[in-house]
């Protein structure tokens, strides 16, 4: 988006081409959606700054899932700073998923999804940076924001999170 001259945004051809990608794919354009932060806030409030895993633990821990802090045992002061902001920005310092480990449980498995909370599962711990002084691309960072935005949301399970929320007009 470009500043007009009073220093605000002109999202009026930003909406445009939103609403022309919300017709082929919702979730697909969610990175425009959150790109610029203010569209974010008025989605659904989301604090960009707070520690993601005090939205999305009290939400796992109700569906009877490991929290974010419990996975991350012996990782708890990384993962404790890591917000929303960061993982939008790939500065969380999560590494990628294994793609071969993903690719032989795929094999293993052809009638079967790889659900988030198994991507968060099997991620790797170690972070590659201190979040927020580095950047790396980690699908499993949208993977956590997704949960995130599901927490948020109060979506009953990652499945049921009503992707046109995520849209304006």
């Amino acid at each position: 988006m470009i500043p007009t001259p009073d220093g605000k945004y002109d999202r009026s051809d930003y909406v445009a081409k939103r609403v022309a990608l919300r017709e082929k794919n919702p979730l697909a354009n969610l990175p425009y959606v959150i790109d610029g932060d203010v569209c974010v806030d008025e989605i659904c409030g989301l604090d960009l700054d707070a520690p993601v895993h005090t939205l999305v633990d009290p939400w796992l821990s109700k569906r009877g899932q490991p929290t974010i802090m419990e996975l991350w045992k012996g990782h708890e002061a990384e993962i404790g700073v890591v917000t929303s902001r960061m993982l939008l920005s790939m500065q969380s310092g999560m590494p990628d998923y294994d793609s071969h480990q993903l690719q032989l449980w795929t094999l293993e498995h052809p009638a079967a999804d790889f659900l988030p909370i198994q991507f968060l599962q099997n991620v790797s711990k170690a972070f590659l940076f201190q979040p927020g002084e580095g950047g790396a691309y980690s699908g499993d960072g949208y993977v956590l924001m997704g949960l995130v935005l599901a927490a948020v949301l109060d979506a009953a399970d990652w499945s049921d999170l009503d992707q046109l929320q995520l849209t304006f007009e």
